[in-house]
């Protein structure tokens, strides 16, 4: 069974575009979001709770469309912790959690009841901030009062709770201790909970189903151990890592990338055609009045001798240079004038084309890791 499900959802604004999402929460089950930032996780949330108008497509709710929901009727069917905090006004903390409570009361009432007493204390006592009840909401940290704004949504409810990013400002403790917390409302209550968490092991380990996004759209969606993979990571975070799990909890071993160095280089080829059987003269040549190997910037020489055209030979002589400048350093250089000094062309050249290419070097450097995998394959 669904507790909601979206419908080719296509939301387009500005930039961001979500795009054709079909989406299956299932009932009575913990899922998580999971994607890079900007993926479209924030946005599916708010789309499932009306508080983004999506261009097309539909949601739908318990069963019912999102559109045939009243405020009110919808506010006790699913509460919503977003990501954005509004300023609130100077009010203690048991009276912001009261305002999850809104749903039930009559306009005209002003008192909660017993029972919704009840269910506040039961909220923060879930929460763990039953201490901070009479404190004002803005003394607390924000980890605290990250706890309060969940402790609301709590006190709503609800039998479908969407939770964005819940455990910002929190520390580690305070996270897993929000996770249990929501575990056992799910268990206990049977509560259908949907989360947007960033850690991909927190999310696998509380959560019985994943969806992962990608640029606006979902990329995939099942059991953490179906979904959470080495492929999955590279796809959708664009890392590698080893993926495995101990029981339903995941290990994720990061690979350190490896630092591209980006350099340009300048091929410059001399390419002269000469009478034939005269190419090792121009060679020769060439190693008596280059003198080029001493050159700041030169990488490299290669003599290209070509013996199979018919009417001529053909040699190509390509230097190596780290830029331009270098090149010009070289040409404008005293070991260059003198080399070409009184020096005519010699009658064997019939026809001679200079030409420049600068192309672009990405290198890997090789990593302690590298080396230490090298090493023991060898020793291996």
């Amino acid at each position: 069974m669904t507790a909601a499900e979206t419908n080719n959802l296509t939301l387009e604004r500005g930039m961001f575009k979500l795009m054709n999402v079909n989406a299956v929460i299932p009932k009575g089950k913990m899922t998580a979001i999971i994607g890079p930032n900007g993926s479209g996780k924030s946005t599916l949330l708010s789309l499932m709770t009306g508080l983004s108008d999506a261009d097309e497509g539909t949601v739908t709710i318990q069963g019912k469309p999102l559109d045939n929901y009243s405020r009110s009727e919808f506010a006790r069917v699913v509460s919503m912790l977003p990501q954005s905090k509004e300023q609130m006004p100077n009010i203690t903390v048991k009276e912001f959690i009261e305002y999850g409570r809104a749903p039930y009361q009559p306009f005209f009432k002003q008192r909660l009841s017993e029972e919704d007493q009840r269910i506040v204390d039961w909220a923060m006592r879930t929460m763990r901030i039953l201490r901070h009840e009479d404190r004002m909401f803005h003394t607390l940290s924000g980890g605290e009062q990250q706890k309060v704004r969940i402790a609301m949504a709590l006190a709503q409810r609800t039998d479908l709770l969407l939770l964005d990013e819940p455990t910002t400002y929190l520390d580690i403790a305070h996270q897993l201790e929000v996770l249990d917390a929501l575990t056992v409302l799910n268990r206990q209550k049977s509560t259908t909970i949907v989360m947007v968490l960033h850690d991909l092991q927190q999310a696998a380990a509380y959560c019985d189903h994943l969806i992962a996004m990608k640029d606006g759209e979902i990329h995939s969606a099942g059991s953490p151990k179906d979904i959470l993979t080495r492929q999955l990571l590279r796809e959708v975070y664009e890392v590698e890592a080893k993926v495995s799990f101990e029981g339903h909890y995941p290990i994720i071993i990061p690979k350190r990338k490896t630092i591209e160095e980006e350099t340009t280089m300048l091929i410059v080829t001399n390419t002269s055609q000469i009478v034939k059987g005269s190419g090792e003269k121009l060679i020769e040549r060439f190693d008596r009045i280059g003198q080029v190997e001493r050159m700041e910037g030169f990488l490299g020489l290669e003599v290209l001798f070509t013996q199979n055209i018919s009417e001529y030979d053909e040699v190509s002589i390509v230097t190596r240079w780290t830029s331009r400048e270098a090149f010009q350093g070289w040409t404008k250089s005293e070991a260059f004038r003198e080399s070409h000094q009184h020096r005519k062309t010699p009658d064997y050249i019939l026809n001679n084309k200079i030409t420049f290419q600068e192309v672009r070097i990405k290198r890997n450097p090789i990593t302690d890791e590298d080396n230490a995998q090298i090493a023991d394959t060898e020793t291996a």
